[in-house]
């Protein structure tokens, strides 16, 4: 059953509100995704429309170690055009696990990565940086 109207009477015990309406509009309150599903979500509109088998990458080592940066500066001079959204969830135990998803080129898209931590403080500042360098590394490859 859809987090919705009689979704939270039944689950809750409490009446929908307009703020759960919003809520499930940025993605907060009662909406529930898996990463997976989130990175189907974005390869889905950058692929107009057609989703493609996804390809789980369990670990990526750099030679020199460094992530950084914010959501802006995350491709902030990369050769590399992306859209993407970097997100918090909150799980019931208050541990935040943050994610960064991204597809590019932003103008004919070739693929969609999506880096999820279990254990962070910003998906832009920690898994945004490890998108960039697999979306660069992919697109690099030809």
């Amino acid at each position: 059953m859809a987090a919705g109207p009689d979704w939270k009477q039944e689950q809750v015990g409490e009446p929908w509100y307009s703020g759960d309406s919003v809520n499930m509009s940025i993605g907060q309150g009662f909406l529930l995704i898996t990463p997976l599903q989130l990175a189907n979500m974005y390869n889905t509109i950058a692929g107009s429309g057609v989703l493609r088998t996804p390809l789980l990458v369990q670990r990526i080592a750099s030679p020199d170690g460094v992530v950084g940066g914010t959501a802006y500066s995350t491709f902030l001079g990369s050769s590399v055009a992306a859209a993407g959204k970097s997100g918090t969830a909150e799980d019931i135990i208050f541990q935040d696990h943050v994610f960064f998803v991204a597809y590019a080129p932003r103008d004919d898209p070739a693929i969609v990565v999506l880096v999820a931590l279990d254990e962070g403080q910003s998906g832009s500042l920690e898994a945004g940086p490890m998108v960039r360098r697999v979306l660069e590394a992919y697109l690099a490859s030809g």
